[in-house]
């Protein structure tokens, strides 16, 4: 099954002109999400709590991991934080069997790019994947990454 998923996954984005894709393993996590491989690191960025960063200039997409532990990992305590930073349209949804809040934010000033995220409880934690995009196949992009999660195997 996986393997199938997978295959199916290589050629969305073959279709979508990524020579390949890579898939990587959220922070500390169970969970993984297969990217473009066109897709560089850049971050994490100082001092935002994000634990990494990929973007591709070529597709007009940004990505960042966030995991929060503790008292910052209750979900509606992250409900309360996206509010207050201006996120807009949250609703839970479950994507590959995981349960997740998916919310949007308008185009930032500096970028000018609307975003979109996915919050979801992974054991005491929550992940956070957050992309800004800058056409609506960047977007369409986003889908087909989340699409692709799934549980893996920890040691």
């Amino acid at each position: 099954m996986r393997k199938r998923i997978v295959t199916a996954l290589l050629a969305v984005l073959l279709a979508a002109g990524c020579a390949g894709a890579e898939i990587v393993t959220l922070p500390e996590s169970r969970y993984a999400v297969t990217l473009p491989e066109d897709m560089v690191s850049d971050g994490p960025t100082e001092g935002t709590g994000e634990a990494f960063a990929r973007v591709s200039e070529a597709a007009g997409l940004e990505v960042s991991f966030f995991r929060f532990e503790g008292p910052e990992a209750s979900l509606s305590a992250r409900i309360a934080v996206l509010l207050e930073q201006g996120a807009e349209e949250l609703t839970m949804t479950t994507v590959n069997g995981v349960e997740m809040l998916v919310f949007r934010f308008p185009p930032e000033e500096e970028n000018g790019m609307p975003g979109i995220g996915y919050v979801f409880e992974d054991g005491d934690a929550l992940q956070e994947i957050l992309f800004w995009y800058a056409t609506p196949e960047a977007a369409e992009m986003t889908k087909t990454i989340m699409e692709s999660i799934e549980g893996i195997e920890t040691v």
